[in-house]
């Protein structure tokens, strides 16, 4: 199909369109898997929210760019 012939360089690697959702999935389950044990160790669970969108908003910055936070800004979040 057509994503499958999308070509994106992440990184310096060649990679289909497909190929890079499915490594930002991983990404982004290695990192929530991170927080929770981290919030489990520590007891955090009050600051579960707070960690959990801090973890989506730089996700957010980093694949998607700084223009994000600007959004942010805009709608008064």
């Amino acid at each position: 199909g057509l994503p499958e012939r999308i070509i994106i360089i992440l990184g310096g690697i060649k990679m289909t369109f497909l190929n890079t959702i499915s490594v930002m999935s991983k990404k982004m389950g290695y990192i929530f898997k991170e927080l929770f044990f981290m919030i489990r160790k520590h007891k955090f669970y009050f600051l579960s929210p707070l960690f959990i969108m801090l973890a989506v908003l730089s996700f957010l910055v980093f694949y998607i760019g700084p223009s994000i936070i600007v959004s942010f800004i805009y709608a008064g979040v």
